[in-house]
């Protein structure tokens, strides 16, 4: 599920049903030509809350099934932002997934082989604590 305050209530019910984890896709886009400032990035997270919350009164776990930030391969100029930028939009996500109340099982990130350098390392080892987290 990809932007869930957007779907209808019926869309958003169904992605409860029959799941033994409901998942809340979270990786707004990042680049050159149209970098997001970090508080509107922060606002985007605001997913995790929400479709947590519907988890909850359906009595369904939830969890963060797919983060990205954008394949470094796509456009050299997208990727040179993330690239630059990978931590600290890294620990957004981080941080807000782990102030999420009820708490989410698991966590995805789509793009781990595509680490940057050496920013990268960096990235690993904050991800190894976060995940230490949950």
């Amino acid at each position: 599920m990809t932007k869930p305050k957007e779907r209808t209530a019926e869309f958003l019910s169904a992605t409860f049903k029959n799941v033994d984890i409901a998942g809340v896709d979270v990786g707004p886009p990042m680049n050159d030509a149209n970098p997001l400032l970090l508080e509107y990035y922060k606002k985007e997270f605001s997913d995790y809350q929400f479709y947590a919350t519907r988890a909850a009164a359906a009595g369904v776990p939830w969890m963060n099934a797919e983060y990205w930030q954008k394949n470094f391969d796509i456009d050299e100029a997208a990727g040179n932002f993330v690239k630059e930028n990978e931590l600290t939009y890294a620990n957004v996500s981080f941080t807000l997934y782990l102030a999420v109340i009820p708490k989410g099982v698991g966590y995805t990130w789509n793009e781990l082989s595509m680490f940057s350098l050496p920013q990268g390392e960096e990235t690993r080892l904050a991800m190894k604590e976060f995940l230490n987290k949950i």
